[in-house]
Order: structure tokens, then C-alpha cells, then sequence
């Protein structure tokens, strides 16, 4: 039920200095998952563009120098990692707005793994988004995992965010593939695979006598958290985690995996995203975004079906 990753495609942003944090786990994914890797950044000037437009020779010049710079960069850093053991072809790009660029790239090359860095420079901790990041996040059709440890040497505890009663209208199958993934990356990097949920606190339904678990099923108050946690299990048995493992808390989703991820050191944590209808971009969803917005650690974001 492990998720492989063939094609690993990992954005720069020219405009952030220094060595991009993304490298050392494009490295780690590329020597674990054995999966192709490309190197690829976005460049861009609106005064160069408005001379190609015009036709100007010095415009055109310019933009070719620009391009050659910034592959001359990606050079350095592939020739970086080949000294560690792990190839990876270069790719820069011209246009804007950069995000729908590297969405181009991922439909052209067929990457099924996008790997973002968020860190900007002047920003504490490594976590600070981008629009860029943002608009990824909504958008991109693959996996999509936002690198923030700057000291990154693999993931000893990862932690798959899963709904298995579907009460926030996750797709069926969702919990399965974001399983699926966190298995794999805990496999390569021989780290601890949590597997958490969070369900409805029973003291908020104090004045209930019955709680809908699922359309048209409903649960006395007193069978809630048994009902959630053989949920959970029946799940993770699926994948062989041990029920050790699993993670059953009650309140607030946000709240309480935002606490647990940072009182027991977790890495990365992988959560899912939906899509409301094949016409529209994927949405994060409320939960989704307020945890990734206030975690520190790395965030893979998961789309069912895509």
C-alpha cells in the first residue's frame, strides 16, 4: 500500500540567497526512493519582458543572460549533490507568475512529488510562506512537501493526519493514500510513523443524546471516542502500524495536533487536501491550512486522486 515516487520535482526561488534548505531533502529523496530528480527554478524581469515584447535586441541579451546565470547556479548545486552520490538534471524557466510555471513543469515532465523550500531570508524560524507557497498548496496536482528544517538529515518521527469516519467530507480513500505516503517516507528514513485523529470532544455534546458519526449513523455521546478509536485502528491495521501507534485525541483538530506535533518532536507531519469539483483548484480546507500555518516542522500535503 506504499506510495513510490518516480519523479521528484524540486522549485528554487532565485530571490532567496545562500544554499536552498529543499537541497538536502531533495538529496535524502533521491538516495532513499531512488526517483529522479530535477532541479528547477523560475526567472523573471518585467522591464526585459516589455523589451521582448518591443522586439529590442539588448532585451533578448539580457533575458539569455539572465537564463544562463541563474543555470550556471542550478549547475553548482547539481554538481554539489553528484559529489554526494545523487544526479539531478537542471531546469530554469522564464515567465511569470512563477507558480503556474512550475505547474507547467510538473504536467510536462510528470513529477509526482513537488518539494518547496519556505525559508526566506530575515525570517525566524524557517517557516515563514510565500504567496508562492500558498498558491502551490491550492494548486498543485502531486504531493507537495514544504521543507523548513534547515538542518535536515532525515525524519526520525512522522505523523499521517487522518479522518477515518470522513467527518470532514474527506473522499473515501484520502486516509488511504496519505497512509500510503507517510509509510513510504517513514520506511526510508527508518523513523517512527504515528498515525493521529482527532475526534469530537463528548463534554460538547453534554446536551445531546445522540451524535451522526456518519450519514444517516448515529452514536450515543457515550460511544463516541469507541467508535473514533475503532475507526482508527481498523486503519491503521491496514498498513501494519501498531496500535501503539495510533493516536486518538479529543477537542479541537487544529489545537490538538498543533500541540502533539510539538510536545512530541514530530518532523513531518502529512496531511491531506480535497477538491470540490473537477473544474477547481484543490482546496487546503480551514484545519488543513491553520496547522500548516503554525506548525515549525516539515508539512506533505496530500491529494486524493490526482
Amino acid at each position: 500500500m506504499r506510495e513510490q515516487f518516480n519523479k521528484v520535482l524540486v522549485a528554487l526561488k532565485p530571490w532567496q540567497g545562500g544554499l536552498p534548505l529543499s537541497i538536502y531533502h531533495a538529496r535524502f529523496l533521491a538516495e532513499n526512493l531512488s526517483a529522479e530528480l530535477r532541479l528547477m527554478s523560475c526567472v523573471y524581469d518585467p522591464e526585459i519582458s516589455l523589451g521582448l515584447l518591443k522586439g529590442e535586441a539588448e532585451a533578448l541579451a539580457a533575458q539569455v543572460g539572465l537564463v544562463e546565470s541563474e543555470r550556471a547556479v542550478l549547475a553548482d548545486l547539481a554538481a554539489s549533490m553528484k559529489d554526494w552520490g545523487v544526479e539531478a538534471e537542471c531546469k530554469v524557466c522564464w515567465g511569470h507568475p512563477a507558480e503556474d510555471i512550475i505547474l507547467a513543469e510538473i504536467e510536462r515532465w510528470g513529477a509526482d512529488l513537488l518539494v518547496m523550500g519556505t525559508h526566506q531570508a530575515g525570517s525566524r524560524p524557517h517557516t515563514r510562506l510565500a504567496q508562492v507557497d500558498w498558491q502551490l498548496m491550492r494548486s498543485c496536482p502531486c504531493p507537495m512537501l514544504l521543507a523548513r528544517d534547515p538542518q535536515f538529515e532525515g525524519y526520525r518521527t512522522v505523523l499521517a493526519a487522518v479522518d477515518p469516519l470522513h467527518r470532514h467530507a474527506e473522499p473515501e480513500g484520502l486516509d488511504r493514500s496519505i497512509l500510503g505516503i507517510a509509510s513510504t517516507l517513514a520506511t526510508a528514513s527508518a523513523s517512527n510513523l504515528l498515525v493521529g485523529h482527532v475526534y469530537p470532544d463528548p463534554e460538547s455534546f453534554a446536551l445531546a443524546s445522540s451524535v451522526e458519526v456518519l450519514p444517516g449513523v448515529f452514536y450515543g455521546t457515550e460511544n463516541i471516542e469507541a467508535v473514533h478509536r475503532q475507526a482508527l485502528l481498523e486503519l491503521v491495521a491496514e498498513f501494519g502500524v501498531r496500535e501503539s501507534h495510533a493516536v486518538l485525541l479529543p477537542g479541537d483538530p487544529v489545537e490538538q495536533l498543533v500541540d502533539y506535533i510539538t510536545e512530541h518532536s514530530v518532523d513531518l507531519v502529512v496531511l491531506g487536501a480535497l477538491k470540490r469539483g473537477a473544474l477547481e483548484s484543490w482546496v487546503l480546507g480551514s484545519t488543513a491550512e491553520r496547522i500548516v500555518a503554525a506548525v515549525q516542522c516539515d508539512v506533505l500535503l496530500v491529494k486524493h486522486g490526482a
